[in-house]
């Protein structure tokens, strides 16, 4: 019988000093084994390679990856065990729930459990609340071979896979005896921003969202960093004055986060919000962004086919990417709408053009801008072309409030132009793809805890407290690091949801 292996599960609340645990931990190791680091996003592998620099850590020490960068690497190598194909092209497709299964059945494998053996000494899995049963059971299989620390925390587990068969108390506390050796106990996030105080109440907090039920948690008796206000709200005006309130409490300096609750039936509120804020916040999207990818198609249909006339290719433009990304966009004025309706397939531009001669200024280039794209006759040039109507459409626009998106969509144009065996649609996936590898940077946005979890700003505004979940309003509340900002409507947004349901029956 192989020697057991050591397991144990390391409680982590949020700013409790786990990502300095991780890496003292694997600095303090001496040996030529190395340690094998994974976690759940780009952003967690970003953040533990910048701290494991910061300390000079030797990068033969260590691997660091995703899970499911970690199960798609062998799943490829042997496809025939995994199910999971050599050579990738579409990365958007890949089965990851298989790739889980198909790793599990290549390290059930004698050669490869002799292969970890030799090539690690220690397994660490991060942010374990966000674990679903493939990757738990993944987990469990790579602990038949090397010694294995988990940290988690329950109270964030926000992304909920008990649907899924993973269950915290069931799966986790029945396989990883609590660390008796590790723990952590100090919140050192607001301890060195000088607000112990508010890491101290967050600490009770948690404790309380834990037993009891958010609705008899009171928000009384707080420390100074945290404010609370009450606003009007109707159905008709949610949306406005919402835009309005936050606005009002968005402080003049540092990183700011305001958070709407999470509820599936208003899955883009934020984006409307930001849409109507006088101060404005940037609005977060999912790395997924099906209106991204929604639109480049259609411009793809477009480039292919160019049966879609002017004027329904500008509103096309505007209508479906810049109005939802800033306002103030351009409409076609009726006198360029009239020309533009002259055009057909056998038109001669040079006609076209003359027809357009007594528009001035801004009507005149907008006018142009548009006949550009039917001047040419190759995919690239069209590209080309619509992206510079993109961009006098940017430049006419009075506030940009979702650049993720806006620039996405421009990003995808650029890398079009230059890639020419990629669709407009294809580059777009790519350009995600990079950004979620990278990770992205946030400095004064609104979102919801899904799009937020694990980074951190100096002040967050939480709208309606009590329509958060438990675990949602602790990871939003831990988010701060120096106010905390808490906004009640008379309306609440669950009720909001439900008569705006109602409205459109």
């Amino acid at each position: 019988m192989p020697d057991p292996t050591k397991r144990e599960f390391v409680e982590a609340p949020a700013g409790h000093g786990k990502t300095e645990a991780i890496v003292q931990k694997v600095v303090s190791l001496n040996t030529e084994q190395k340690v094998l680091i994974l976690t759940h996003t780009n952003a967690g592998v970003n953040s533990l390679r910048k701290r494991l620099k910061k300390k000079k850590t030797n990068s033969s020490k260590f691997d660091l990856s995703t899970i499911d960068a970690f199960c798609l690497k062998y799943s490829r190598y042997y496809p025939s065990l995994s199910g999971i194909p050599k050579n990738i092209t579409d990365f958007s497709s890949i089965d990851y729930k298989q790739a889980q299964k198909g790793a599990v059945e290549i390290f059930n494998i004698q050669e490869f459990k002799a292969y970890l053996k030799k090539k690690y000494c220690l397994l660490i899995v991060d942010e374990y609340q966000d674990c679903s049963l493939n990757q738990h059971n993944l987990v469990l299989k790579l602990c038949e071979s090397i010694d294995c620390i988990v940290f988690g925390d329950p109270m964030q587990g926000i992304f909920d896979f008990s649907s899924e068969g993973f269950t915290w108390e069931e799966h986790l506390c029945s396989s990883f005896p609590e660390s008796e050796e590790m723990t952590l106990n100090k919140p050192y996030r607001w301890i060195n921003s000088g607000n112990e105080a508010l890491g101290l109440w967050i600490a009770e907090t948690r404790e309380r969202l834990k037993s009891e039920n958010i609705s008899e948690i009171r928000f009384i008796d707080l420390p100074a960093q945290i404010k609370t206000y009450s606003y009007q709200s109707t159905q008709q005006t949610y949306i406005s004055e919402t835009a309005t309130t936050i606005s009002q409490h968005i402080p003049d300096r540092g990183t700011v986060l305001a958070l709407i609750p999470n509820i599936p039936e208003l899955n883009d509120i934020h984006h409307e919000i930001a849409g109507k804020m006088y101060r404005p916040l940037q609005s977060i999207d999912r790395m997924d962004s099906k209106k991204l990818i929604n639109f480049l198609q259609d411009i793809d249909t477009f480039l292919r086919s160019q049966r879609r006339k002017p004027v329904s290719l500008y509103n096309l433009i505007r209508n479906k990417m810049a109005m939802s990304c800033m306002t103030g966009t351009p409409s076609l004025p009726t006198a360029i709408k009239n020309k533009l309706d002259l055009y057909t397939q056998a038109s001669d531009m040079e006609d076209l053009r003359k027809q357009g001669a007594r528009l001035r200024d801004d009507n005149s280039i907008l006018y142009n801008l548009i006949l550009d794209i039917y001047s040419v006759r190759d995919d690239r040039s069209r590209a080309k072309a619509i992206l510079n109507l993109m961009n006098f459409i940017e430049s006419k626009s009075n506030k940009k409030f979702r650049n993720d998106l806006w620039f996405s969509a421009k990003d995808a144009f650029k890398k079009y132009l230059i890639d020419e065996k990629k669709s407009l649609e294809e580059c777009g996936y790519i350009i995600r793809q990079k950004k979620s590898f990278i990770g992205r940077s946030f400095h004064r946005v609104i979102g919801n805890t899904l799009l937020t979890k694990g980074l951190e700003f100096d002040h967050v505004i939480i709208v309606d407290p009590y329509s958060f979940t438990s675990k949602n309003l602790y990871v939003s509340l831990s988010r701060a690091k120096q106010s905390i900002t808490l906004l009640f409507p008379s309306l609440s947004v669950r009720e909001y949801a439900i008569q705006r349901q109602e409205q459109w029956r």
